[in-house]
């Protein structure tokens, strides 16, 4: 099994190992003078146990990270009398606060660093270098390390957000582009269908009147290609008027009356499109499911909100399951701030209210 130092992180990488060479402050005084088998020995055992902890920290957080990077400054307080150079353990114990998640928890261990280097300076040992270096170095050093890290993470949060809003964004879209492909194509695909139907019954009897509804699926089947690319890059309706005409052929070919109470609005375009696709959804389900022989489309502006009904006389009653048409619409109007009633038996009647001035989600 192989041995992992550190772990397998950007943010960490191999900059680690270079921060080691700065032992050289604590190793070389060893060669540059005669010292005792005892400060040997503890230079020996200091060592293995500084890089022991040193590696360890990069795994840590919280309280066990403050604990590991407390051991590294013992290990500088207990060298200190012996060797100036121990300095460099309060600044490696410093520089480990940049491993918090909390800045300020990494400049509170900059602040103990600085503390007890002057402390230990005081008690143990007399040399000015020794003191400087704890006083100076530990802020020097760590603090902008602590920053850059810091830096390094606010930058890895706002990268994941932006990659959480682009997925929830491809998500809102693929349901845009489902909800638009069901509730455009439904209405043509349910006319195609009734006519195609119609024309096949006429071939024999009325073979000109059959021809006639056939060159009528022919320009549908045309229309739905051009409403699914549509669709594709954001559907727009081409407004009430044109639908209302659609959804009164329709329904005639279905064999049910249309009787329509529509007051002259001039509507924003945002509100036009929702009341024109709900439209064409509820005239395909009554096309469809209802067999009703009237259906009613009301029309009218009051209290600042455009509301519409649409009803027939068919088959439905209590409760009323949405399915997945009924359920775009819904969200569709209320992305506008809008809202969405079914009221059945007998007949179903949908109610639509929607703010006169609602802007695109």
């Amino acid at each position: 099994m192989r041995l992992t130092l550190l772990p397998s992180t950007p943010e960490t990488g191999r900059t680690p190992y270079l921060w080691l060479v700065y032992l050289g402050i604590y190793v070389v005084p060893y060669f540059l003078r005669p010292h005792s088998a005892f400060q040997l020995a503890l230079a020996a055992a200091t060592l293995p146990l500084f890089l022991l902890l040193y590696f360890r920290g990069y795994w840590l957080d919280g309280a066990a990270l403050w604990r590991n990077a407390l051991m590294i400054t013992a290990l500088g307080m207990l060298s200190a009398p012996h060797n100036p150079g121990a300095a460099v353990f309060f600044i490696y114990s410093a520089c480990a606060g940049a491993g918090f998640e909390r800045p300020r928890q990494g400049f509170l261990l900059v602040a103990a660093n600085v503390l007890l280097g002057a402390l230990t300076a005081w008690l143990l040992q007399p040399r000015q270098t020794f003191l400087l270096q704890v006083l100076v170095l530990p802020v020097f050093i760590a603090g902008p390390l602590i920053h850059f890290h810091e830096s390094r993470r606010a930058a890895g949060r706002l990268l994941r957000k932006q990659e959480e809003v682009e997925h929830l964004s491809k998500i809102a879209e693929r349901e845009r582009i489902a909800r638009d492909m069901h509730d455009v194509l439904g209405h043509t695909l349910s006319l195609i269908a009734l006519k195609s139907e119609l024309a096949r019954r006429l071939v024999a009897s009325e073979p000109q009147r059959a021809e006639a509804e056939m060159r009528e699926v022919e320009d549908s089947a045309r229309d739905a290609l051009r409403q699914v690319r549509q669709a594709i890059v954001g559907y727009r309706s081409a407004g009430l008027p044109f639908e209302l005409a659609q959804a009164d052929k329709a329904l005639q070919t279905a064999g049910v009356a249309l009787q329509t109470r529509i007051e002259p609005l001039a509507l924003p375009a945002a509100v036009e499109n929702v009341l024109s696709l709900a439209l064409r959804e509820a005239v395909t389900n009554i096309v469809r499911h209802a067999g009703a022989s009237t259906c009613h489309i009301a029309l009218r502006q009051a209290d600042g909100r455009v509301h519409c009904d649409i009803s027939d006389n068919g088959a439905a009653a209590a409760p009323v399951v949405p399915g997945n048409g009924l359920r775009g619409m819904r969200e569709r109007v209320e992305a506008h701030g809008g809202a969405m009633a079914l009221a059945a038996g007998p007949g179903l009647r949908l109610s639509l209210s929607l703010p006169a001035t609602a802007a695109l989600p």
